[in-house]
């Protein structure tokens, strides 16, 4: 008996190892995440680099990449309240400077769907080297600003994002973790530990990943570090990161800002120090509605429907109705809409007889709604686009001549 639960307990540990090689992993054949910033291959072939993105970008798989710039005497945090486990209506801002070592320069993300994953890729670049780090990366749902009077717009929603990460001077990284925001009774109360990481070097690492310059490497964009020369990133200065969204969070999301930001420390409660907000949208859907634009009573109008994931997380249709047509799910559905990962279109057409009385011209609209989990719970992914017929009237003229 012990054997055969020997051999059941191998085999199903076989089963979970050849499961895991078919994850999409963030360091695998989409980005390099290799401690620098320059593409190893041609700017439009994969695996990418930020250099493939950013200052231009040459990449035709990125769903999503954002770029913010982070000057010095910039936006920093301020308060006692600005910390990870507090909701971001207790942050505060000004502008102001940090200790060099925490002082962003530059932090970027960019989004990619491999396979039907959602893989998020994000880094920074910091003044100086002189020191450890402690960095992390928020990834709201919800939109996050700035207010003018020192206060930040928006609130946490359940399932928020938070990638921490610390490492030394010479680009060591000691520890990864990932948290989700609960607002209570997670493992750290506000926050919920779901996952730890580690280095992506020097191979596959898991569904995330974080690794960092260990000696002098060239900066794709415009950096001039405290120490050393301009468009250089010294060692311990460049930090870059990936995470499989869709094996981390399998209900699916949609994201609205990124945020880069320093800590004071490792501790969840520690005082947070820089930040680089950017928008990073990852949810957006587009329909096009298109057809015969000249008809007449009595005949068939035919509508030709193209529906496009515009953004990078799969998306679940919920509703489709057109002015005219009616509800048109079922013609959706049967047409492969329901699912659509980023960057995926599907269409179909309806016919439709012009009846006595119709309007000339006959204009109609169709909106689409889609969600981000298929239970369709989340915010309304929509879009409406519109169209004319001409309707003409046929006649006949009898013109009689003859001798008067």
């Amino acid at each position: 008996m012990k054997k055969l639960l020997a051999i059941v307990a191998f085999v199903m540990l076989l089963l979970l190892m050849s499961t895991g090689a078919a994850l999409a992993l963030p360091n695998g054949t989409t980005f390099e995440l290799d401690r620098n910033a320059q593409d190893s291959n041609a700017k439009n072939v994969l695996p990418d680099d930020w250099d493939s993105l950013f200052p231009v970008n040459q990449s035709p798989a990125a769903k999503v990449a954002v770029f913010v710039p982070d000057p010095e005497k910039n936006n920093i945090f301020t308060t006692g309240g600005s910390k990870d486990i507090n909701d971001v209506t207790e942050w505060g801002w000004t502008a102001g400077n940090v200790p060099d070592k925490d002082d962003i320069t530059n932090a970027y993300a960019a989004a990619y769907n491999v396979d039907g994953d959602l893989i998020i890729y994000f880094g920074l670049d910091r003044y100086a080297n002189n020191g450890d780090a402690q960095v992390g990366f928020w990834f709201f749902q919800n939109p996050v600003g700035l207010n003018s009077d020192g206060t930040f717009s928006g609130t946490h929603t359940v399932g928020d994002i938070l990638v921490l990460s610390h490492f030394t001077q010479g680009g060591v990284i000691s520890n990864i973790e990932v948290y989700r925001w609960v607002g209570s009774g997670g493992s750290d109360g506000s926050l919920d530990l779901v996952h730890k990481g580690v280095d992506c070097m020097p191979g596959p690492s898991g569904i995330v990943c974080a690794t960092v310059n260990q000696a002098g490497t060239l900066a794709p964009w415009p950096y001039t570090p405290k120490s050393g020369p301009s468009g250089t990133f010294p060692e311990g200065s460049f930090y870059e990161g990936g995470i499989n969204i869709s094996e981390l969070i399998p209900e699916g999301l949609c994201l609205s800002n990124f945020l880069a930001e320093t800590r004071s420390s490792q501790s969840l409660d520690a005082q947070l120090k820089d930040f680089a907000l950017g928008t990073f949208d990852l949810c957006s859907i587009e329909v096009e509605k298109t057809g015969d634009t000249l008809s007449k009573v009595g005949d068939t109008v035919t509508y030709n429907f193209t529906i496009t994931n515009t953004g990078a997380s799969t998306l679940y249709l919920d509703t489709i109705t057109d002015t005219v047509l009616g509800n048109l799910k079922a013609q959706a559905l049967a047409a492969g809409c329901g699912t659509l990962a980023g960057g995926a279109s599907c269409g179909f057409s309806v016919d439709y007889t012009v009846p006595d009385g119709a309007a000339d011209p006959l204009v109609n609209e169709v909106t689409v709604i889609y969600k981000s989990t298929p239970a369709l719970t989340g915010p309304a992914i929509s879009d409406t686009d519109g169209h004319s017929v001409d309707l003409f009237q046929p006649s006949i003229t009898i013109d009689k001549t003859g001798d008067a």
